[in-house]
C-alpha cells in the first residue's frame, strides 16, 4: 500500500511539474520590435560560419528603450559576440512592449 501511495505522489508531482513548464509566459517580441532588431544586426553577418545556425537572443528593454542583451545562445562564439556588439545598448522605438520583461528572439544565421 505504501509503494502505491509513493508511486501516486511521484506521478502527481511529475504531472504538475510538466504542466508548470508547459505554460510559457515569456513575452513575445512584436513584429515591429523584431524588425528593428533585425535592422540593427543587418542582413549579412560578416563571419564565415560552417553551418546554418539558429541563435537564441534573450534581451530586456530598459527605461530608455535600449536593448540590454541578457544572453546569446549559439554554437559559434564569434556570432555571439557579433550579435551582442550590434544589439547591446541600442535604442529602439517600442510603444506596445513592456519594459523589463525578458524577450527571447530566435534568429537564423545562414552560412
Amino acid at each position: 500500500m505504501k509503494s502505491k501511495f509513493s508511486s501516486l505522489v511521484v506521478g502527481v508531482s511529475l504531472l504538475m511539474s510538466v504542466a508548470a513548464f508547459a505554460n510559457d509566459k515569456t513575452p513575445k517580441a512584436t513584429s515591429s520590435l523584431r524588425s528593428q532588431v533585425v535592422d540593427l544586426i543587418g542582413n549579412k553577418i560578416p563571419l564565415n560560419t560552417e553551418e546554418n545556425l539558429v541563435v537564441r537572443v534573450s534581451f530586456v528593454l530598459n527605461n530608455q528603450n535600449e536593448i540590454v542583451v541578457v544572453d546569446v545562445i549559439s554554437k559559434d562564439e564569434k556570432v555571439n559576440a557579433f550579435i551582442k556588439d550590434k544589439l547591446n545598448n541600442k535604442k529602439v522605438s517600442a510603444s506596445k512592449v513592456k519594459q523589463h520583461d525578458i524577450f527571447i528572439l530566435p534568429i537564423k544565421v545562414k552560412k
